[in-house]
């Protein structure tokens, strides 16, 4: 049986394959182009020499998505591709099956007179889109199988320049011992050897003679010091006779025995200040009230002139209102212009009870105005 070269497949199955993919898919066809007309593609391209019906594009999509997704399914790709080819082959192989299927059921039920009739027609019908998605199944496997065992064969190993290059070295090596075993080579003569020189043995040098080396000394260490609080003191021998001799106690002399220039005059103590006598004043002669005791000091105003007599004013018709004498918030307050602190208006106050009432006088003789 003839066999195909890349794959091995049998030409008998190889052309049946086609044959049946050609034969289902006309089939098929047919009754897409039917169902096309029946859901109104009825337009039509006219050409020159023919027209086109558009219902003749409903088999092309629908029979050559099948092929294309199965194509897809079977072929070397990525696992998400291959994974939803496969699904979108079924979904749409069975759409296409139940879709004509059903087709030729309704075609028949229409003008069958047994109901045998209708049910055989539904499962003939059906042949077509299913024996060509078998039909494509198949030729993917083929080809998928027949791709893997190509590649899963190792292939020959093709000779190198390097194993080129030994098998001609090792050529050349074989050639060369030929000739050198064919060829006689002659040895020549040997020639007389002059006798041996006898040579003197050499002299024995006197081993070096090791010269003693000096040891170096090592300074000792000067003895430590004793500190300063463990060193003891050797008294000298004023200290010592100072030690020795008793002290002689001086005479007791009472102070009435001794001579007036001798006790010394009473200190007076640094702490008490000297009493000093103070010089009386003499009496002023021009004040109020003076005395020929003590002197009159002068009584400097404590605020102004200007104010106080206002102040002594307000105080006065206050006195003469209400009989009474005015305090110092409400002096405050009748002053108020002139921004007078509580304790101003206090001093005021403290002024105008000091203020005498007597005529002023003159060396105790009142002066008339």
């Amino acid at each position: 049986m003839t066999r195909n070269r890349r794959n091995g497949e049998p030409l008998l199955s190889l052309f049946g394959s086609w044959a049946v993919l050609g034969a289902s898919f006309a089939l098929s066809a047919d009754t897409w182009i039917a169902l096309a007309e029946i859901a109104g593609f009825t337009r039509t391209i006219v050409f020159p020499d023919f027209t086109f019906a558009m219902a003749w594009l409903m088999p092309i999509c629908v029979d050559g998505y099948v092929v294309v997704a199965l194509t897809l399914w079977m072929s070397p790709v990525p696992a998400r591709v291959a994974n939803f080819a496969k699904y979108n082959t079924y979904i749409a192989a069975g759409i296409g099956i139940a879709a004509q299927s059903l087709y030729h059921l309704l075609m028949t039920m229409s003008n069958a007179t047994e109901e045998w009739q209708i049910w055989l027609a539904a499962l003939v019908g059906a042949f077509p889109p299913a024996l060509a998605g078998l039909a494509i199944h198949m030729r993917a496997l083929i080809r998928r199988e027949s791709h893997n065992t190509n590649t899963n064969q190792p292939a020959a190993p093709k000779p190198s320049r390097v194993a080129g290059l030994i098998s001609t070295i090792g050529q050349i090596r074989q050639a060369i011992n030929e000739t050198t075993t064919t060829t006689p080579t002659t040895s020549p003569a040997p020639t007389d050897l002059p006798a041996p020189t006898t040579v003197p043995a050499p002299a024995t040098v006197p081993a070096p003679t090791k010269v003693p080396v000096p040891a170096t000394l090592i300074p000792a260490r000067p003895a430590p010091m004793p500190a300063e609080a463990e060193m003891v003191s050797i008294p000298t021998p004023a200290q010592v006779a100072d030690r020795i001799t008793p002290k002689q106690q001086p005479p007791h002399r009472s102070a009435d025995a001794m001579p007036e220039s001798l006790v010394p005059s009473a200190i007076p103590s640094p702490t008490s200040p000297p009493k000093v006598s103070a010089t009386p004043l003499t009496p002023s002669s021009i004040g109020p009230q003076a005395v020929a005791k003590d002197a009159v000091q002068l009584v400097l105003p404590l605020a102004n002139p200007a104010v106080l007599a206002r102040a002594t004013q307000i105080a006065a018709e206050y006195q003469a209102q209400y009989g009474t004498r005015i305090t110092a918030g409400q002096l405050q307050v009748r002053m108020r212009d002139t921004r007078l602190t509580r304790e101003q208006a206090t001093t005021l106050l403290a002024q105008i009870d000091d203020t005498p009432d007597t005529p002023q006088t003159v060396n105790g003789r009142p002066v008339n105005a």
